[in-house]
C-alpha cells in the first residue's frame, strides 16, 4: 500500500500507546501526512493540552477535540487523536464515518509506567497507577467500539506496529463511507 493516500487512517489509544509516534512512522512508510490534533490545538489555542485544562477546563478541550476532528474530515493522512477522543458519541461516529479507525492498545501497567509522572499529560496527573488504570478499563471499550483494526504494542518496536498496521489495512477501506451506525468493518480482524 505504497504511494500517497487520499483518506484518513485515525489512530486511537489510551495516553502512552504510542499514537504520535507511530503516527509519524506510518505517515513516512504511505508517503502521506501526518496530523496531531493535539498539537493542532496547541497550535490555535497557543498553549499546550495540559495549559488549556488547567486554565479553560476539560470541557472546553474536549469541545476543540470534536471541532478538530471535524475539521480533520477534510484531510488526509494519518490523524493521531487525543486518548480521551473516542468518550464523545459525536466523536465516536466521526472517526467511523470518516475513514479507518486504528485502535493502538497497550497493557495498562506499561501506559502507567510511561505517562504516571509526566506533567504534560493532564487527565494522568496527580492520579495513582490504579486510577490510571481504572480510566483506561473505562474508555477501553469506548475504543474497541470505534476501532476498525485493533494493534497490540505491548513489547512491539515502532517498525513493528507500523508493519501490522500496514500489513492488514486493504487498499479499499479508503473508500469506505458507511453510516457511523451500521460498525462495517474494512480491514482482516
Amino acid at each position: 500500500m505504497g504511494g500517497t493516500m487520499n483518506k484518513r487512517i485515525y489512530l486511537t489509544g489510551f495516553m502512552g500507546a504510542g499514537k504520535t509516534t507511530v503516527g509519524h512512522a506510518l505517515a513516512s512508510l504511505l508517503g502521506s501526512a501526518a496530523t496531531d490534533l493535539d498539537r493542532w490545538i496547541e497550535d490555535e489555542e497557543g498553549m499546550p493540552p495540559a495549559a488549556i485544562f488547567a486554565v479553560k477546563g476539560e470541557a472546553y478541550f474536549r469541545r476543540k477535540e470534536t471541532e478538530m476532528l471535524k475539521r480533520a474530515a477534510s484531510l488526509a493522512g494519518v490523524i493521531m487523536t487525543g486518548g480521551g477522543i473516542v468518550m464523545r458519541e459525536e466523536n465516536a461516529c466521526l472517526l467511523k464515518r470518516d475513514g479507518v479507525t486504528v485502535f493502538l492498545d497497550c497493557d495498562p501497567e506499561i501506559l502507567v509506567s510511561r505517562i504516571q509522572n509526566d506533567p504534560s499529560r493532564p487527565v494522568a496527573t496527580g492520579r495513582t497507577k490504579e486510577e490510571i488504570i481504572a480510566l483506561y478499563k473505562k474508555r477501553r471499550p469506548f475504543y474497541l467500539s470505534c476501532a476498525d483494526l485493533v494493534i497490540d504494542t505491548t513489547g512491539k518496536s515502532v517498525a513493528e506496529i507500523v508493519a501490522e498496521i500496514s500489513g492488514r489495512i486493504k487498499t479499499e477501506a479508503f473508500g469506505y463511507t458507511g453510516a457511523c451506525k451500521d460498525g462495517g468493518a474494512n480491514v482482516d480482524k
